[in-house]
């Protein structure tokens, strides 16, 4: 028996975007809603499934249920395994099946009708999840570029590669655009600056799409809110905690003329197209301008894709060989 609806109460939404974008604050508001609960990060897609890849032979429930529990981003649910095998052992088993379980049992964990998951990888996912998950609503985060790269320069959980995470974003942001347009009704983007500046408005707008009224204590800080786990709170306790203006536009005090250069070289179409402002050039670009936008080739356009290609491949691989846990 296939696994129709994950609740009763509809489908599930899904945050994504390019990290640091505040898809940790947008969940953390839509949860203090009494009807909405949003999970902690599960890279289901990602960490379960290596790069999103089903396994090509059938596996059992205890085969899928023993990759879950053994995911170490699994425990941060905090859902009792016994109470998936009773939820998941309903359905035939499959990974679709199973995401839906985990995300029931959290549901009926957190006592509210309405579920969201939240992970910024799924963005490279999103294919998947609206053909597990059809009539789904995805909202992904956008956030100017030259913030984001300022923000992943300086987060302990990432490399220091300055040109690969302008390279990134732009690359990501494309994507995002992509996916907009093949899924209309389905695919939305909020600018990270238009949450902090209407975040009443944009929260109305989301709730609305969700089939929910907004609540005003919504804009209340929470800062203990489940979305965020103890081990993450270092990084991330200022954005479940609430909103704050102060995250706009800081790039502006930041950069060299040689690094605004790159920066406005390799994002500016993509900074266009989500409205943020590009000022006049501050002086001609240098050496050190040159030598970034050589090391972000790599990283950029058809070269991106492939190395992400080549990259999965061998993640997969070694996941199969039993070298790398899923």
């Amino acid at each position: 028996m296939a696994l129709e609806k994950c609740t009763d109460f509809g489908v599930p939404f899904f945050i994504v975007g390019f990290s640091r974008s505040g898809t940790t604050l947008i969940a953390a508001l839509l949860d203090k809603h009494s009807r909405i609960c949003v999970t902690p990060e599960t890279r289901f897609c990602r960490g379960v499934l290596p790069c999103g890849q089903c396994d090509r032979v059938a596996r059992d429930h205890k085969f899928i249920g023993d990759r879950i529990f053994g995911y170490w981003r699994t425990s941060d649910l905090k859902i009792p395994r016994v109470a998936f095998d009773a939820v998941f052992s309903r359905f035939s088993p499959g990974y679709r099946n199973a995401l839906a379980s985990l995300l029931e049992c959290y549901r009926r964990q957190s006592g509210k009708p309405r579920i969201g998951e939240k992970s910024p990888i799924h963005l490279f996912y999103v294919s998947k999840l609206l053909t597990w998950f059809p009539g789904a609503h995805v909202f992904c985060l956008i956030r100017d570029g030259r913030d984001v790269v300022n923000s992943m320069m300086n987060a302990p959980f990432t490399h220091r590669h300055f040109a690969r995470h302008a390279a990134e974003w732009t690359f990501q942001s494309r994507l995002a655009r992509t996916l907009q347009e093949q899924y209309t009704d389905n695919f939305h983007t909020v600018r990270f600056e238009d949450l902090l500046s209407d975040t009443q408005g944009v929260l109305v707008s989301l709730c609305s799409i969700l089939g929910e009224e907004y609540e005003s204590s919504q804009l209340l800080p929470a800062e203990n809110s489940n979305v965020v786990p103890d081990w993450e709170r270092g990084w991330k306790a200022e954005a479940a905690a609430g909103v704050d203006s102060s995250k706009v536009a800081i790039w502006k005090s930041i950069y060299s003329d040689d690094a605004l250069s790159f920066l406005h070289r390799v994002m500016g179409v993509e900074l266009k197209h989500w409205g943020y402002e590009i000022p006049a050039k501050r002086g001609n670009a240098g050496f050190r301008t040159f030598r970034m936008q050589v090391s972000a080739i790599p990283f950029r356009g058809n070269f991106y894709a492939f190395f992400r290609a080549v990259s999965d491949r061998i993640r997969i691989i070694l996941c199969q060989l039993g070298l790398k846990p899923y």
